[in-house]
């Protein structure tokens, strides 16, 4: 197997341009016998002529192969004819070789040729070198496959290993399946309760809602009825004090009337003079009464937002 490797080797060496450092497509020969794609000549006559040499090189051993001015007087349809003509050794090569080629994931210049038994692993001629220097069985892709009992005991090998990989990769699907299809249950709940929760808040709020202002207005309907009542009183009171003050300067018939007035205060008005007197000294109490039934409403309003903000809460 070792003798088959270097055979495959070499046999490499010989199908890799050097400028694209892949497998011949359409080799060319120069005048040193250096070969190359056409497609790689073609792109060193066009840098030729964009640096102004001279002369087209050969990028391998740098002798001149042909004059710059001389072939770009022909038509690149020429070239091949007159410049650069094929290498038929190098196209039998090609032709012989096996068309299912792969290039290396890790040397993108090199082909998958051979094949590492103990890792189960394709390489190229650089991952021989680099990786698989130490491992014994090592050879080419077309001897290995050609060994019949070989390839079918590796294939079985895979197989065990593909099987049991395909066996977990089932599980963790069907589990994965169950829990979408538990979580597009659970969706459909939550959404079900917060439209239920969007609706008992709008349901609660119009219930309450003329409730609240209804009371409110009674609050606010009173203390204006109150201040009515006070300022009335007010008036009145300023009206006798103004007659009392100035009696000094009534006629006689004036003052005897002034008495009179007195007299029907003192009998009619001392108890709503009382009551007036004992209203003043109550009307802060009632206002912090007034606030504190206010504050009531207010406070059975938080408690009913905090009341769906803790439903709310609990849906999830």
């Amino acid at each position: 197997m070792v003798d088959s490797t270097r055979k495959y080797l070499q046999i490499e060496e010989l199908v890799i341009c050097s400028v694209c450092l892949r497998k011949y497509t359409d080799p060319r020969m120069l005048k040193c016998q250096h070969t190359f794609c056409l497609q790689c000549l073609e792109g060193l006559v066009r840098s030729a002529e964009e640096k102004s040499l001279i002369d087209v090189c050969c990028p391998q051993c740098r002798l001149p192969a042909v004059s710059t001015e001389k072939i770009l007087e022909c038509s690149p349809e020429k070239w091949e004819k007159h410049f650069f003509p094929k290498n038929i050794t190098i196209e039998k090569i090609l032709s012989n070789l096996p068309e299912d080629e792969e290039y290396c994931d890790k040397h993108a210049d090199k082909l998958y040729k051979y094949f590492c038994e103990g890792d189960k692993h394709l390489c190229c001629s650089t991952c021989i070198l680099e990786l698989h220097k130490r491992c014994r069985n090592v050879g080419p892709v077309v001897e290995f496959t050609n060994n019949n009992t070989q390839y079918a005991s590796v294939c079985k090998t895979v197989l065990a290993d593909l099987k049991k990989a395909l066996g977990s990769t089932h599980t963790i699907l069907n589990q994965l399946k169950n829990n979408v299809l538990k979580l597009e249950k659970d969706k459909d709940a939550i959404f079900r309760q917060l439209q239920q929760l969007k609706e008992s808040v709008i349901t609660h709020i119009e219930n309450n809602e003329q409730a609240i202002k209804e009371q409110v207005n009674e609050i606010l309907k009173n203390k204006y009825e109150e201040i009515s009542i006070i300022e009335d009183l007010d008036k009145k009171f300023i009206e006798y004090m103004n007659r009392l003050n100035n009696h000094g300067k009534l006629e006689p018939l004036q003052k005897l009337r002034t008495l009179t007035i007195i007299d029907r205060f003192t009998k009619e008005d001392v108890d709503e003079l009382q009551m007036a007197q004992n209203k003043m000294r109550t009307v802060t109490m009632e206002f912090v009464l007034d606030q504190y039934k206010l504050g009531t409403i207010k406070k059975q309003l938080s408690n009913t937002v905090a009341h769906f903000l803790v439903y709310d809460r609990a849906i999830y």
